[in-house]
C-alpha cells in the first residue's frame, strides 16, 4: 500500500519475504530527469546510507535500481510526522490551564523527550559531514511505540556547509539567509538549526512564528 508520495518518489509499505520484517520502500522515478536531477537522487541516496546507522535516522536496509526507478528499502517507523502529532495534541496547549499540574509536567518531560532526540539525530548527521537542508515536522516520525522519533527525508540534504542554493527547503523553517537576495551563500548547518528553533516553537505552542518569514 502507498504510505507516502512526492513529485518524483513514492513510498510503499512491503514485507520481507525471508525475514517477514515490515519495510518501507522508497521508489524514485529516474523517467524524464535530466544528468542533474538524477544526480541529486545518487546524493540522496549516499548520503542517508551515510547518516543511517543512527537510532534517531531512519534506515537504510539496501538499494537497487532499474533503468527507470531507483529503489531504498528502508525501515519502516510505524507512527506519525510530527505534525501530525503536534495538530493532535493542540487543545493541551491552547487550553494549558485547565489540565492539572501533574499532567503538564508529565507532558513538557515528553515535549523535552522527543526535542533532545531531534538534537541527536541533527548533531549525528552534522558529525558526519551532512547538511539536512529540509527540517521540518513532516520530516520526523514520532513512533507509536516509546515516542520513539525518526528524521527522515534526505532528498535535499547537501554536503556543503557553504551553499549558494537559495530557497531550499520548507519556507516557514528557512533561514532568513537562505531566503536572502543580498548573499552568496548561507552555512547549511546554522541554517538547519535555524529550523530547530522553529520548530522548537512548534512542538511546546503548536504554531510557527509566520508562514511565510
Amino acid at each position: 500500500s502507498v504510505i507516502g508520495s512526492g513529485s518524483y518518489a513514492v513510498v510503499y509499505l512491503a514485507q520481507n519475504n525471508r525475514t517477514r520484517a515490515v519495510q518501507a520502500i522508497k521508489c524514485l522515478s529516474k523517467i524524464s530527469l535530466d544528468e542533474d536531477q538524477l544526480e541529486m537522487q545518487r546524493l540522496e541516496l549516499r548520503l542517508h546510507q551515510r547518516v543511517s546507522n543512527h537510532k534517531s535516522v531512519v534506515a537504510i536496509d539496501r538499494a537497487f535500481e532499474t533503468a527507470d526507478w531507483r529503489f531504498l528499502v528502508m525501515e519502516f517507523a510505524d507512527g506519525q510526522d510530527l505534525y501530525e502529532w503536534i495538530t493532535s495534541d493542540s487543545l493541551n496547549r491552547v487550553h494549558p490551564t485547565k489540565d492539572t499540574r501533574a499532567n503538564q509536567v508529565k507532558r513538557f518531560t515528553l515535549y523535552k523527550s522527543i526535542f533532545q532526540q531531534v538534537l541527536d539525530a541533527v548533531a549525528h548527521v552534522h558529525a558526519q559531514g551532512v547538511y539536512h537542508r529540509d527540517i521540518k515536522p513532516e520530516n520526523i516520525i514520532i513512533t507509536r511505540q516509546h515516542y520513539r522519533i525518526k528524521l527522515t527525508d534526505f532528498g535535499l540534504a547537501t554536503e556543503c556547509d557553504r551553499s549558494d542554493e537559495f530557497e531550499c527547503g520548507s519556507r516557514p523553517y528557512m533561514s532568513r539567509e537562505n531566503r536572502s537576495t543580498q548573499r552568496t551563500f548561507y552555512s547549511s548547518s546554522k541554517s538547519d538549526i535555524w529550523a530547530l528553533g522553529i520548530i522548537f516553537l512548534n512542538v511546546f505552542y503548536g504554531v510557527t512564528p509566520w508562514s511565510e518569514p
